[in-house]
């Protein structure tokens, strides 16, 4: 029998999807703040794999922290391979595995937003593609998750100083993190530090939900980023404005005002655009992929490796 594993490695979390199991296994995930992301990544797949002996045919990860050069992609394939048996193993980055899941290497856009921010735009007839933003937390990553919790974070912040004006996020950011007058050193302190202020995002859209203006700002402001680079990856694709855009990640999935405001700038600048929420995930598209004898359109995206017999 084939066995075939499906990884999604978020900075949240990692699951993994073992075919033939009912049930998909979960871990904390890897932030681009650990010392050495390729070794959390594999102690984190290795410890999912647990004491299953049976031999893997094929292992497709999708990461947020994928290695930046095709020669440490390359080593991270290598070392997946030893950590788990797998004879063949296929690294990329979480956009391509989100893109399979909402197209199977058809021509479409794919915007992913959790954590961080993963857009690729892929022709499925030429296999050209582009990644927008998706550039980490430090440089990019405009309107995901850890945008919108730092950012609300700092409101609170300057609201309790008397820096800003009022807003509702004071004593939510503080139900949350504690005391304020030391929240930031706690921050600093913290480990998981990108993925702390990214599940503030949450703080962050119910305060908008309720009403709250400054939570709205930051909403609104997190929406039209998300559009802008939507705008930039339909303008990569020569189809243009006839081409699909599928929206994935646990921001944009749940309805809530990001979701209302990105889907509402959308219609206003892409009247023709078809959007839709992507029915499958990325562990479903890393899942998909596991099942094809080749990486198909995503060839130029993918990383492979095969242990030698």
């Amino acid at each position: 029998m084939t066995v075939t594993v499906g990884i999604d490695g978020g900075q949240s979390e990692i699951r993994m999807r073992v075919s033939g199991e009912s049930r998909d296994e979960a871990a904390p995930g890897v932030s681009h703040l650990e010392s050495d992301t390729a070794t959390s990544v594999v102690e984190a797949i290795r410890r999912l794999r647990g004491n299953r002996s049976t031999p893997i045919d094929r292992l497709v990860a999708g990461l947020t922290t994928i290695p930046a050069t095709e020669e440490e992609r390359h080593d991270l394939a290598v070392r997946l391979a030893e950590a788990t048996g797998a004879a063949d193993v296929w690294v990329c980055g979480d956009q391509v595995t989100s893109h399979a899941g909402a197209f199977e290497g058809e021509t479409g856009v794919v915007l992913s937003v959790g954590t961080g921010v993963a857009c690729l735009a892929l022709d499925g007839a030429t296999g050209a593609n582009r990644t927008f933003d998706g550039a980490g937390y430090l440089v990019g990553d405009e309107g995901g998750g850890f945008w919108l919790g730092r950012l609300g974070i700092r409101a609170a912040l300057a609201a309790y100083e008397g820096r800003a004006p009022h807003t509702t996020l004071t004593s939510s950011v503080a139900d949350e993190l504690g005391p304020l007058d030391a929240a930031a050193a706690r921050l600093h302190a913290n480990p998981r530090a990108v993925d702390s202020i990214a599940q503030m995002a949450t703080i962050v859209l119910a305060e908008a939900e309720e009403g709250d203006a400054i939570a709205n700002t930051i909403v609104s402001d997190s929406a039209t980023l998300l559009v802008t680079t939507v705008s930039a990856a339909l303008f990569f694709l020569p189809s243009g404005e006839d081409t699909r855009v599928a929206i994935d990640g646990r921001l944009l999935l749940n309805e809530n005002q990001l979701q209302t405001a990105f889907l509402a700038e959308m219609k206003s600048t892409h009247p023709s655009v078809d959007v839709f929420q992507a029915h499958r995930s990325s562990l479903d598209g890393a899942c998909m992929l596991a099942q094809h004898e080749t990486p198909g359109a995503y060839s130029d995206l993918i990383t492979t490796y095969r242990m030698e017999l």
